[in-house]
């Protein structure tokens, strides 16, 4: 008996409903994350509370560039004698949390902009967090992998502090670089493009 391959329009429905799968457990991990976000801190966008120096030190990196400073000048004057201290931290981070800022800031106002960004920055980064652990998981996992990636993810970003309000330091945004390395690593196994 000679075996008659399927076409290719029978793997279709397949693997677009993997993608689903993998989208829903994506959203509901992100909800998860939210709903203990909002269970852990239910004053979340009243104030501004960086969870540590750095939180502190990078809306200071971003009010600078916000009021002028060049993008290339990462010196804080505010920080050691003389002329300031050189940062090594990279504007890249600094462009969204600003942008955030200036959208917000004709809405509420400078000051509760601040606070909400340091609210939204690290939660809009859970979405791709939990993206790409989900998507690893089913990769090594097969079917009903990315719903544990994702509420592990969940798990991760806020037990970890990197993604609770007022973290606005770059490990979060590390955290996420290193997710999606590892789902890029993991499945270029079957696409390597």
């Amino acid at each position: 008996m000679v075996a008659v391959p399927q076409p290719a329009t029978d793997r279709a429905p397949t693997k677009d409903k993997g993608r689903r799968s993998l989208l829903i457990s994506t959203a509901g991990g992100w909800l998860l994350a939210l709903v203990w976000m909002v269970a852990l801190t239910p004053d979340i966008f009243s104030s501004l509370s960086a969870s540590g120096n750095d939180d502190a030190m990078r809306l200071v990196q971003v009010r600078d560039l916000l009021q002028g400073q060049d993008w290339f000048d990462l010196t804080q004057h505010r920080l050691g004698p003389g002329e300031g201290t050189p940062m090594h931290w990279s504007r890249l981070v600094d462009a969204p949390i600003a942008g955030l800022i200036l959208a917000l800031t004709p809405l509420v106002g400078g000051a509760k902009a601040e606070a909400v960004t340091a609210t939204l920055w690290p939660l809009l980064l859970v979405l791709p967090l939990v993206l790409f652990v989900a998507a690893t998981a089913r990769a090594l996992g097969g079917r009903g992998g990315d719903i544990v990636g994702s509420i592990l993810a969940a798990a991760l970003a806020f037990t970890s502090f990197k993604f609770a309000p007022g973290a606005l330091d770059h490990h979060n945004v590390q955290l996420v670089l290193l997710a999606m390395t590892l789902a890029g690593v993991v499945l270029s196994r079957e696409r390597p493009r």
